[in-house]
């Protein structure tokens, strides 16, 4: 996850025949200067050092930490040597999820309080959360009200960071004499999708929400 912490060891040998000083591990990923229990290295001689790096929201979307290093030491009157690199990949687990909700209120509200009368005005509310821990993009939301033909919500930005939501336009709704007539209950359903890289493919995933007003006459 985001914020979360790899541990790096490095194993650094001396594999010439004089003596190294100076010895220090070159890793630009790590958030701190990696910390070698001795910097002095005979012939043939060991050190470990130690580091640590914060996963960040680009290589989640990534999938992977990918870190090289490399190791330098001076000899005694010399020039500073500095190793090939070494590099190790540790895989991050992506879980692209989205969720969205919907709310209904009577704006306005005439007659018979809190149950929709012919002149009543419902306004709509869409918020879309992006609940995973992978980037989304291409946010398309669109509306169905009482099983008609959908239509699209304008939701800006169209991509969200993971924990990121974003309000959709809301929308106002009259209600109608031939709603009351009909009876039953106003059902407006609302569906979000969105699009992520999940190793190197193409993911889509999606959310559904529905908002439901009682007709006056509703048992």
């Amino acid at each position: 996850q985001v914020g979360s912490t790899i541990a790096y060891s490095f194993l650094v040998t001396n594999t010439g025949n004089v003596p190294l000083t100076g010895i220090v591990v070159n890793d630009a990923q790590l958030d701190n200067v990696a910390i070698c229990l001795v910097t002095s290295l005979a012939p043939s001689e060991s050190t470990t050092c130690t580091g640590t790096h914060t996963i960040t929201q680009a290589e989640v979307n990534a999938g992977v930490v990918n870190n090289s290093a490399t190791a330098t030491g001076t000899p005694t009157g010399g020039i500073a040597l500095t190793s090939e690199s070494d590099t190790t990949t540790t895989p991050l687990l992506q879980s692209p999820a989205i969720s969205i909700s919907k709310s209904a209120v009577l704006t306005v509200d005439n007659a018979t309080q809190n149950v929709a009368n012919a002149g009543d005005v419902i306004t709509y509310n869409v918020v879309v959360t992006n609940t995973g821990n992978v980037t989304l993009t291409d946010l398309q939301v669109q509306d169905i009200f009482e099983n008609g033909s959908p239509t699209s919500l304008s939701c800006l930005p169209i991509t969200l960071n993971p924990n990121q939501s974003v309000s959709c336009a809301s929308y106002n709704y009259l209600v109608t004499d031939a709603d009351v007539e009909t009876g039953g209950v106003l059902e407006n359903s609302v569906t979000a999708r969105a699009v992520a890289t999940i190793s190197g493919s193409v993911v889509t995933v999606q959310g559904s929400a529905s908002a439901i007003v009682p007709l006056d006459g509703t048992p």
